[in-house]
């Protein structure tokens, strides 16, 4: 069953329930059809009022959903035309010493009487506000904007849809990093470069890992000119530690190095630290350069490494000991029933468990089984489909080893002084750790198709990630300290 979009602005109720039904007509999953289309009317109702409202009805059905649904509807129609109503009401007052039969309109005056008697001088035009681009009685009357920021100029009493203001620099990151923030007396003199700033000599930084170009408040009351005025920014600078900086504005400065002259946006904040001018300024300035050569030696490299090691580099890895599901004995197995699979994925599971058959991941049972587990399908980026576990059952009676796993943090102190970096993924690493026979049996699963039992650790298993982990551990036991495993 297609999932249709949320409700659309104007969409009656009616029109959203016809298409859901029209889109349902090929939904699968029989009697459940009128539940999940009420389901999905209370997720994609576009009034949140009515919504929370639908969420607080025990015993809600399709045919009372619409029911309520069609009473907000009427009623909110209702209140429009009192509203339209109470608009056109022209109000009159008494003329002084006349009885209630005589009325004169209300504001009428002398500058009016050539109109026609019998005309409504006093009805007051709507027109749209230019603060906030609604309609109002009058232009001096109450308007939603007054008191409000622009989150476009940062000006007051207007809404950004209606800002007049052109050119305001903004910054597309919303988060940028830059490091950390240096003491002056630290920064080593072999990354700084002096570059003129507005005609101004400021020594800046080099910080290739900076998203941003960050001075002083000092520095930018030093260079300031009539041209360079502080703009409102909307990005958050942040720290290796996570820390944020507060910025005080953006600026755009023109800075001369050599002949090469560029005009470069600037973060300025209020603490104290040093200029700092990141890798894109420095690519554009020529200052940095990237080392292209090295890389396509490298690449060559990597090719030969390739060739020489193809059987590690290619297929799916079997290590050599078995692993030994422990369970408790006391709990009572569980079978699943197979699960409904869509018939527009029903091809490619086909041809996964063909393959997967086929490298000894899995093998097809006929024999009765204790344990059946229920069958996850994961779709992947590339569109191939991943075969995993549900072993929730399972999973409870699984005695775990409890194998203590680092935290990215651990890992990150234990490679400081690192110069070197590279990684190594195992292609579907819980894919090459072997199960025993009484082990695989436990992780038998219900397809469409049959059951089938994994031969290798499957995805799922509560115990698998520390498993894996133990695993590779003991196989780099003894390498240098700076090799992890995570």
């Amino acid at each position: 069953m297609t999932i249709p979009p949320a409700q659309e602005k104007g969409e009656t109720i009616d029109q959203y329930v016809t298409d859901l039904k029209n889109k349902s007509k090929s939904c699968e999953f029989g009697d459940l059809c009128d539940s999940l289309i009420k389901d999905r009317i209370v997720c994609g109702i576009a009034d949140v009022h009515l919504r929370e409202r639908l969420l607080r009805e025990p015993n809600l059905t399709l045919q009372k959903t619409v029911t309520i649904c069609r009473a907000s509807e009427l009623s909110k129609s209702q209140m429009k035309d009192l509203a339209d109503e109470q608009e056109k009401t022209v109000h009159v007052v008494k003329r002084p010493g006349t009885s209630g039969t005589g009325t004169k309109q209300y504001g009428s005056n002398s500058a009016h009487r050539g109109r026609g008697r019998g005309q409504n001088r006093d009805r007051v035009e709507k027109s749209k506000c230019t603060r906030c681009g609604y309609e109002h009685r009058n232009k001096n009357g109450p308007c939603p904007a007054k008191g409000k920021k622009c989150h476009k100029c940062q000006g007051m009493d207007h809404f950004s849809s209606m800002c007049r203001t052109k050119n305001v620099h903004t910054v597309e990151e919303d988060e940028l990093f830059i490091g950390s923030i240096w003491n002056i007396d630290m920064v080593s003199s072999d990354w700084q470069t002096e570059l003129f700033v507005n005609g101004h000599s400021i020594s800046l930084k080099l910080d290739t890992g900076a998203q941003a170009n960050v001075i002083s408040g000092k520095i930018y009351d030093k260079v300031k000119n009539s041209y360079s005025k502080l703009q409102n920014s909307k990005s958050k600078l942040t720290t290796f530690s996570g820390e944020k900086i507060p910025v005080r504005g953006v600026v755009d400065l023109k800075c001369r190095y050599g002949n090469k002259v560029n005009v470069l946006p600037f973060m300025v904040v209020d603490i104290e630290s040093p200029a700092v001018l990141g890798l894109k300024a420095c690519e554009e300035l020529n200052l940095i350069q990237r080392t292209s050569p090295y890389i396509h030696q490298v690449k060559q490299t990597n090719h030969s490494i390739l060739q020489e090691y193809s059987e590690v580099f290619s297929g799916t890895g079997c290590l050599p000991d078995q692993h030994h599901i422990e369970i408790d004995v006391t709990v009572k197995p569980v079978v699943h029933p197979p699960r409904r699979v869509p018939v527009a994925l029903r091809d490619k599971l086909s041809k996964e468990l063909v393959r997967m058959e086929s490298t000894g991941v899995i093998e097809k049972v006929d024999e009765p089984s204790d344990w059946v587990n229920s069958m996850v399908l994961v779709e992947k980026p590339n569109g191939k489909l991943r075969i995993c576990l549900d072993p929730k059952d399972l999973n409870g009676a699984i005695k775990r080893e409890h194998f203590p796993l680092p935290t990215s943090d651990e890992v990150s102190s234990r490679l400081s002084g690192a110069k070197f970096f590279s990684k190594l993924d195992a292609s579907s690493g819980f894919w090459q750790i072997p199960l025993d026979e009484e082990s695989s049996r436990l992780c038998t699963f219900n397809t469409p198709e049959g059951r089938y039992r994994f031969k290798r650790l499957p995805f799922g298993i509560s115990s698998a990630p520390e498993v894996f982990h133990k695993t590779v551990r003991k196989i780099l036991d003894g390498l240098d300290r700076s090799t992890l495993n995570y």
